[in-house]
């Protein structure tokens, strides 16, 4: 049992490190989206148009997403609740 809890606790701090790299790459590559969608909305002198505010705020929630993605109890929550769609045991 002790070796289990072993290999469970490195699993867990592998998927913990990918999160955490998951989430520093978020947190660098959608402001640059951002920045992107801002400028173009500048250049075609529509920066207040919804489909460029929409788009900002999709994006910006490609944030939390990815974040609620990682968590375990989510995870869980989303395999118990397709579970029973699948139709193979």
């Amino acid at each position: 049992a002790p070796a289990q809890n072993r290999v469970a606790r490195s699993d867990a701090s592998r998927n913990t490190g990918r999160i955490r790299a998951k989430i520093s790459a978020m947190s660098i590559s959608i402001p640059i989206f951002v920045a992107i969608i801002l400028f173009v909305g500048y250049k075609i002198g529509k920066l207040k148009h919804p489909m460029i505010i929409a788009s900002v705020i999709v994006t910006i929630l490609m944030i939390t997403t990815s974040y609620v993605g990682g968590l375990e109890w989510y995870q869980e929550f989303v395999v118990r609740l397709m579970k029973p769609m699948v139709p193979w045991p």
